[in-house]
């Protein structure tokens, strides 16, 4: 019966980490599109021209040529380090977190907060909308660190590795 239920959790968390690791990648090719499309009115707010400001200092101070395509690549690695140095925050802390309120709890959680994050994404009109999206996304993907919490409570010394 250890088995069975062993089996079956570890097919939900496999079948959880996939798509949320394909729908964390599937906006990654994007990225150029995405930040064309802030680049314009209506989109373009203030935060974007901030950060473009700031991206032209950064490009100087690099000795990056001025080319406008660079914008765009820049822009992309700069929305791609904040979802991800703020996964890296969040993650010890849901993993704390899942040791007082439980994995499932916490998992459930990391889910339903990208899937928000997700939803305000295909909804984002601005480009600020768009970041506080990818800030979200960045604070509640914690699922990979939780699931390994679960096969490791789940999982028998001898068989975790398979599990993993």
């Amino acid at each position: 019966m250890a088995e069975v239920t062993e089996r079956r959790t570890l097919v939900v968390l496999f079948s959880v980490l996939v798509l949320d690791l394909l729908a964390f990648t599937c906006i990654l090719p994007l990225f150029p599109a995405l930040i064309d499309f802030y680049a314009v009115e209506p989109h373009r707010d203030s935060l974007y021209s901030n950060c473009e400001n700031a991206l032209k200092s950064f490009r100087a101070f690099i000795g990056a040529p001025d080319v406008s395509r660079l914008n765009s690549v820049f822009f992309g690695g700069l929305l791609g380090s904040l979802f991800s140095a703020l996964q890296f925050v969040s993650s010890p802390l849901m993993g704390a977190l899942s040791d007082i309120f439980g994995r499932k709890s916490v998992l459930i959680v990391s889910v339903v907060g990208s899937l928000m994050a997700y939803v305000l994404w295909s909804s984002a009109a601005t480009f600020t909308i768009f970041v506080v999206s990818r800030i979200v996304g960045g604070l509640s993907k914690a699922s990979v660190s939780v699931a390994i919490a679960v096969i490791a409570d789940v999982c028998p010394t001898e068989r975790r590795g398979k599990g993993m």
